[in-house]
């Protein structure tokens, strides 16, 4: 009697898994699936959002350098600009 609960218990085992497995592998199946039409426009949409994110990453890149070279006028001791102006004879503005 041992061995047929243990063959039954492991006989619901099985099909809990395989309906488990089942389940999973059309999980990731889509609903309705798209059409060739809705999937060239998806592919257009991220494209256009890729290229997007990589102008601002560019835009980003290239601020850096920007912000550097003005913000050193703004750190520079104005001492020591009116000394280099004397010593070249550059007019102060």
């Amino acid at each position: 009697e041992k061995i047929k609960a243990t063959e039954a218990d492991a006989a619901a085992k099985k099909k809990k898994k395989d309906a488990a497995d089942l389940k999973f592998t059309q999980a990731h199946l889509w609903d309705k699936v798209p059409t060739q039409d809705q999937v060239a426009k998806k592919i257009t949409a991220w494209t256009a959002k890729i290229s997007k994110a990589e102008m601002t990453l560019k835009h980003k890149d290239d601020n850096k350098e920007v912000s550097l070279g003005t913000s050193k006028i703004n750190y520079m001791d104005p001492r020591i600009t009116v000394a280099w102006c004397k010593r070249n004879e550059v007019t102060i503005e």
